[in-house]
Parts: structure tokens; C-alpha cells; sequence
């Protein structure tokens, strides 16, 4: 018993290293094992994110509006190191200069080097969640929009193929028995179905709605493009997912 909570404990950290820059241990303490299973904690990562933020927020309740989007959005691209940002930044590059060319996609992710294409996509992202926290934020969105959007790498690992044939994405992959997929499934079922606790009903149908259309709109993207997806790919899923559930909060309170 003792074991098995270490090993998830590990794989905890593991994700917490991946995924933030949040002081989590050493990588060179995770075993293999323990990483190839962090993938049923990004949920969890996305919590830790959720209570920054919520903690931010109660901090710079003094300040106005706009001071206080700024300083919640800087904390939510540093708490990741601009990881998402990074993936996202390499995909718009890759997917305007791969010309539908997969071996010539997978090539421009790679370099380091960012275009013109990939600060116009990081830009936009950024304004459309500064627009976002302005206009409206409360603890339950700030909790609920980096859970989800991380919940979404589960499904992106079930039901789509790695696109390389090294990496830690492929050994998670590889990793997966049929017993890991089963507990995955439940894991998103169940946390999918948690938001109800916090929120309508009808918001939850209509956050549940676009966000189950933007993870089939970039798995045919992937699919027609890579045959498949990278750590670059799960990095724009996360900050897509993030912009149009802020949307979607802000549209619902606005208009109901």
C-alpha cells in the first residue's frame, strides 16, 4: 500500500515537473515507471494551477480590473514556464510552414527559432484571455478552465498515436496497458461530471459542448497533418481549450 501511494506520489511530481515550474524534487528521483503514469495526474497539475490563480486573484482584489487581468495572466504563464505557449507558438509556425507536408511539419516544431505566424498566434491567445479575466473572472472559472484543459491530454494519449518514435510522450504511450486506458477512462469521466457540484447545468452542457468539439476539431488536424500528435500538439490542445472555456464563462455570464 505504502508503495503504490509512493509510486503515485512520484508520478505526481513527475507532472508537476513536466508541466509547471513549480519547485516539485529532482527529475533524476522519478523512475521510469513513475513517469510513464504521471499522465492521470495532469488533472491534478491543472488544480494546483486553479488555486494559484484563485490565490492570485484574492491578493490583487484591490487593484482594478485591468491590473488585476495582468497580473493573473502573467501568474498563469509563468506557473507553466510558458510551456503551452511554446507548443502553440511551434504548431501555427509548423502548420503555415509545413505546406501539408508531415516530415517538413515535424522538422519546423523542432527548431527553436519563432516566426512571424507563432508570435501572431501566442499574441492573440494572450489578448483573448487578458479580454477574458477582464470582463470576468470568480474562483470556480479560474479552478475549473485549467483542470479541463489539461483532463483534455488524457483522451489526446487514449485515442490518437504518438507522431515520433522517441520521447517521453512515446514512452507514456507505450506504457499504457489496457488496465491504465480503463482507469483513464473513468478519470475523465468522473471529472468531466465534477463541474456539476460547481456550476448550471446548462453552463456545464455548453462547457462540456466546445470543449468536446475542440478536441475533435485538433484530433482530424492531427490525424490529416502528423498522423498522429507531439508534445508541441498537447501544448496548443491546452491553450485552445483555455481560451474557449474563458470565452465560454464570460458569454454565459454576460448574457444570462
Amino acid at each position: 500500500m505504502l508503495s503504490e501511494l509512493s509510486h503515485h506520489f512520484r508520478s505526481f511530481q513527475a507532472a508537476m515537473q513536466f508541466m509547471t515550474c513549480i519547485p516539485a524534487g529532482s527529475i533524476d528521483d522519478i523512475s521510469p515507471a513513475a513517469r510513464n503514469d504521471m499522465l492521470i495526474w495532469y488533472p491534478a497539475v491543472g488544480a494546483v494551477i486553479g488555486v494559484i490563480l484563485i490565490l492570485g486573484e484574492w491578493l490583487s482584489s484591490p487593484l482594478n480590473d485591468f491590473m488585476q487581468a495582468s497580473l493573473l495572466l502573467t501568474i498563469w504563464v509563468v506557473v507553466t514556464g510558458g510551456l503551452h505557449l511554446d507548443g502553440l507558438a511551434d504548431c501555427a509556425d509548423a502548420w503555415v510552414g509545413g505546406l501539408s507536408d508531415r516530415e517538413k511539419t515535424l522538422k519546423i516544431m523542432d527548431d527553436p527559432r519563432c516566426g512571424t505566424i507563432a508570435v501572431i498566434a501566442v499574441t492573440l491567445t494572450l489578448i483573448v484571455k487578458f479580454a477574458a479575466l477582464t470582463s470576468f473572472q470568480n474562483w470556480i472559472m479560474l479552478l475549473l478552465i485549467p483542470i479541463l484543459a489539461r483532463l483534455m491530454i488524457i483522451p489526446a494519449f487514449l485515442w490518437l498515436p504518438y507522431a515520433r518514435e522517441y520521447g517521453i510522450g512515446s514512452e507514456i504511450q507505450q506504457a499504457l496497458s489496457q488496465q491504465k486506458r480503463n482507469r483513464c477512462k473513468v478519470i475523465v469521466a468522473v471529472i468531466g461530471v465534477l463541474p456539476l457540484v460547481l456550476i448550471s447545468f446548462k453552463l456545464w452542457i455548453l462547457l462540456l459542448i466546445v470543449l468536446v468539439t475542440t478536441f475533435l476539431l485538433w484530433r482530424f488536424a492531427m490525424i490529416k497533418r502528423l498522423q498522429g500528435f507531439t508534445g508541441d500538439c498537447i501544448g496548443l490542445l491546452i491553450e485552445l481549450s483555455e481560451v474557449v472555456l474563458a470565452v465560454v464563462f464570460v458569454a454565459y455570464v454576460w448574457t444570462t
